[in-house]
């Protein structure tokens, strides 16, 4: 008898480059990965700024702090959770903050 369970829920941490995760309507979008099964409209406006939902499916990339809003997806994913696009955004700003904070300003030509 095999009790693996053929879904389940895992540290975000754990999951690695190429593995399959699963995304209900309403779910957060954990990992950038590309769309291997569904159809789905997805928020894109935390990465893009773009106030329009984007139709994904299969061999559309998707990426990780977006919403899912419509569809089922299976997504193959394409990099760990320290080096999705969300997390180079989160990186880039803490850096610049650091920065403005440690000089007192920035001058931006």
């Amino acid at each position: 008898m095999d009790l693996t369970p053929s879904i389940a829920t895992v540290k975000l941490s754990t999951i690695g480059v190429g593995e399959i995760i699963t995304i209900r309507p309403g779910q957060r979008i954990a990992l950038d990965g590309k769309v291997i099964y569904g159809i789905s409209a997805v928020d894109q406006s935390p990465i893009t700024g773009e106030s329009l939902l984007v139709d994904k499916e299969v061999g559309d990339n998707i990426f990780a702090g977006t919403l899912n809003q419509t569809g089922y997806l299976e997504v193959k994913t394409t990099r760990k959770s320290s080096e999705t696009t969300m997390a180079h955004i989160i990186h880039y700003h803490s850096f610049r903050w650091i920065a403005v904070g440690s000089k007192g300003s920035i001058k931006v030509n």
